[in-house]
């Protein structure tokens, strides 16, 4: 008995079957590569292409990639313009990706092109208008955030006029200070009132950075104190060798019989003496050195003062006399 030939009835429900197949392969490979969208199979509809790219772009929001979500529902809707709810979809994936301009402005448009009794033009509305709330909220916080920038930068312009206004000042005091010295130089009249002196005495006013001088003042007493405490061993080491030296030349000289020494020759004997009296010289130099150091540390120390300290010519005119009052 032949086989029985189908009619045209029960071919249609299988050509469904088929095509619901092929989309659902489609749309399965859109989850692997979502670039496949871009060139989907010639043999489904434009509607069908956008229903395969809509069921990848579901995906894709369920990922948290509501930005890439929303440009496949755009692309899905460029596709079928008949089907606005694919406009709903990509504004709200705008929205929960924080483009909420966008999201406004394609909610507005799907609610122009929706049917009148749409459920969703409602729920479009107060996305709508939540997306209206959070952009005025955002423009609100740059607007704050730009005034409190500009208020920072004018207060480090007014800090900085003040700083500047400082130093003019204090230059302007220095250079006042400055003038009255030489102008007291150039009528030779003294600082200070003192009818025995034999010249105009000048009174050695403090620096401005007093700071800055009672510091240098502090580091020369130290390097005064370090060089005459090194001077000091030097010298002590020197006489103690000079000492060593002649003691034992004199014990030599006492237990030989002709009164020559025997177990050292001249050149030691000279050598040893010759280091001997170098190292008392170069401790006492490093003395005088400590020496005019602490008199500098004493001068930077007591100078801000201004009236302690003074300095006049001598009698003679040779050389200058340093005052110190206490």
């Amino acid at each position: 008995m032949p086989p029985c030939r189908p009619d045209a009835s029960s071919l249609r429900p299988r050509t469904v079957v088929v095509r619901a197949v092929v989309v659902a392969l489609v749309a399965t490979g859109l989850l692997w590569n979502t670039g496949a969208y871009a060139n989907p199979p010639a043999a489904l509809s434009r509607a069908e292409q956008a229903a395969a790219i809509s069921l990848a772009a579901r995906t894709q929001a369920q990922q948290g990639n509501f930005t890439h979500c929303a440009a496949m529902y755009h692309e899905a809707f460029g596709l079928d313009g008949k089907t606005p709810g694919y406009l709903f979809s990509a504004a709200r994936c705008e929205q929960k990706a924080g483009a909420f301009a966008e999201a406004i402005e394609h909610f507005r448009r799907f609610a122009e092109l929706a049917d009148a009794g749409d459920p969703l033009i409602a729920k479009a509305a107060a996305y709508r208008k939540e997306c209206a709330d959070e952009l005025a909220r955002q423009q609100a916080a740059q607007r704050e955030q730009r005034v409190r920038e500009q208020q920072a930068r004018e207060q480090q312009a007014r800090e900085q006029q003040v700083r500047e206004q400082q130093a003019r000042e204090q230059q302007a005091r220095e250079r006042a200070a400055l003038a009255r010295v030489s102008a007291q130089k150039s009528e030779g009249k003294p600082t200070a009132p003192n009818a025995g002196s034999a010249g105009p005495a000048v009174a050695l006013k403090a620096s401005p950075n007093l700071a800055r001088r009672e510091r240098w003042g502090w580091v020369a007493a130290a390097a005064g104190a370090a060089s005459i405490g090194i001077g000091a061993w030097q010298i002590g080491d020197g006489l103690t060798a000079r000492s060593d030296l002649d003691a034992q030349l004199r014990a030599v000289a006492g237990a030989s019989l002709d009164g020559k020494v025997r177990t050292m020759s001249q050149e030691a004997a000279l050598a040893r003496e010759s280091r001997a009296d170098l190292s008392i010289k170069v401790g006492a130099a490093l003395a005088g050195v400590g020496a005019v150091s602490g008199g500098v540390a004493l001068w930077l120390l007591l100078a801000p003062d201004g009236e302690r300290v003074t300095l006049r010519p001598r009698r003679d005119l040779r050389g200058a006399q340093l005052t110190v009052r206490f």
